[in-house]
């Protein structure tokens, strides 16, 4: 992102060129998505947009880091929230935070999300999955049914393998994020991987 949103008025200005990529996303996909309609939608000149975004990538980019933001919000009223759930109430609010965007949001928002899954960067991708990874863990340590938090080596994998699965479905299947059985089948993920005993090698062992 080019400028800083200092001001309130260049946050409205984002808002703005941010809500009207979602809406084109929404009403016509990926093909129909470029600076020359987004800017046309959003009141802006080609020249304003590219003030504050490179291209039509960094705005979607802008778009899902947004929501990884709210995801964040939802894990501190998690935080904040009762303490004394069951290991699996734990882990199913959790799991409904990770799926909310995909699933419950508008679905621009899934459009928007689902363009970025498709062409996000490794180097962002990772950025989004370490912060959610200790968003995650951060919550479980809240809870008196969890005795002791996985290693950083177990959380990585842990956290790679949930958004690794909802990644994957969004892509293939994106149908299958709103069902319930999705839902259940990342819960017996992360409760499986957190009862199995940790198996350690010896180093430079085959």
């Amino acid at each position: 992102m080019r400028k800083k949103p200092i001001q309130r008025r260049s946050e409205s200005t984002i808002d703005t060129i941010l809500e009207a990529s979602a809406q084109i996303l929404d009403a016509e996909g990926e093909k129909g998505l470029n600076t020359n309609d987004i800017a046309t939608r959003s009141g802006f000149s080609v020249g304003t947009l590219y003030q504050y975004f490179k291209n039509k990538d960094a705005i979607v980019q802008a778009m899902a880091e947004r929501e990884v933001r709210l995801v964040n919000e939802k894990f501190d009223q998690l935080i904040k929230a009762e303490k004394n759930l069951t290991q699996e109430a734990a882990v199913r609010a959790v799991v409904r935070v990770l799926i909310e965007p995909f699933s419950k949001r508008p679905r621009a928002r899934r459009a928007a999300m689902l363009f970025l899954a498709k062409r996000i960067d490794i180097l962002v991708a990772r950025k989004i999955v370490v912060e959610m990874s200790g968003r995650l863990f951060e919550r479980m340590r809240y809870h008196v049914a969890f005795e002791g938090v996985p290693d950083k080596v177990r959380r990585a994998v842990l956290m790679s393998a949930v958004m690794g699965a909802i990644r994957g479905t969004l892509i293939d299947d994106p149908e299958l994020i709103t069902t319930q059985g999705f839902e259940d089948e990342l819960v017996t993920l992360v409760l499986a991987y957190l009862a199995a005993p940790v198996r350690r090698g010896v180093a430079g062992e085959l």
